[in-house]
């Protein structure tokens, strides 16, 4: 019969970590490493992220975003508060088309 999950990973631990205990200090690989491997991924994945630039928002995007914020859509649904948003993009086109 096979031993419990829990069992199982106690006696590794209990080699794993017997084996870290042994490296010796002058060894070429340092004791973090084999402690903190995630560290290291997640520094690598940060550096990624922070070479990438934001996007810059386009009209529609700002006009909603300043919509939004107004009170007559605070109490209306997500669906209903888009629609109404949309149809006054529009007006706001109709009328900066008839200006030009």
């Amino acid at each position: 019969m096979k031993s419990q999950r829990s069992i199982r990973l106690k006696k590794y631990g209990i080699v794993y970590s017997a084996h870290v205990n042994s490296i010796d200090k002058n060894s070429p690989i340092p004791k973090s490493i084999f402690r903190q491997p995630e560290k290291v991924i997640v520094s690598q994945q940060i550096s990624v992220k922070e070479k990438k630039k934001k996007k810059k928002l386009n009209e529609y995007q700002k006009f909603v975003k300043d919509e939004s914020c107004k009170e007559k859509y605070k109490n209306m649904k997500a669906t209903e508060r888009m629609s109404a948003i949309s149809q006054q993009w529009e007006k706001k086109k109709r009328e900066n088309k008839k200006k030009k």
